[in-house]
C-alpha cells in the first residue's frame, strides 16, 4: 500500500504545474491553496519511516526548486506591475500638466 504521502506530493506537482502555467500566462495564484496542500503534505511526510523519508528527500528537493522558480515569477510580476503603476502616474500627471488649472481643480475634487 501507498502512503498518502505520495498521493500528497503529486497532488502538490500538479497544482505547481498549474501555477507554473497560470503565472505565464499573468493569471492570479491561489496560494492560501498551495500552502494548504503543502501543509497536508508536510504532515504526512512526518509520519514516514526513516527508509520512506530518505527515499523522499529527493522529491521534496524538487518541490523546494519549483517554488523557488514560482516565488522568483512572482517577485517578477510584482515589479513589472509596480512599474507599470509608476507609468501610469506619470502619464495622468504629464495629461494633468495640459489640462487648464480650473479643469485640473475640478478633476482632483471628483
Amino acid at each position: 500500500m501507498t502512503h498518502p504521502a505520495n498521493d500528497q506530493l503529486k497532488d502538490v506537482k500538479l497544482y505547481l504545474a498549474a501555477c507554473e502555467v497560470a503565472m505565464q500566462a499573468g493569471e492570479e495564484i491561489n496560494l492560501e491553496d498551495l500552502k494548504n496542500k503543502v501543509v497536508e503534505l508536510c504532515t504526512s511526510v512526518t509520519t514516514l519511516s526513516a527508509d520512506e523519508a530518505r527515499e523522499f528527500k529527493p522529491h521534496l528537493e524538487e518541490l523546494v526548486g519549483k517554488l523557488d522558480s514560482i516565488a522568483a515569477g512572482l517577485n517578477l510580476q510584482h515589479s513589472q506591475v509596480l512599474e507599470k503603476v509608476k507609468e501610469l502616474d506619470v502619464r495622468k500627471k504629464a495629461n494633468q500638466a495640459y489640462i487648464p488649472q480650473n479643469l485640473n481643480r475640478d478633476n482632483d475634487q471628483n
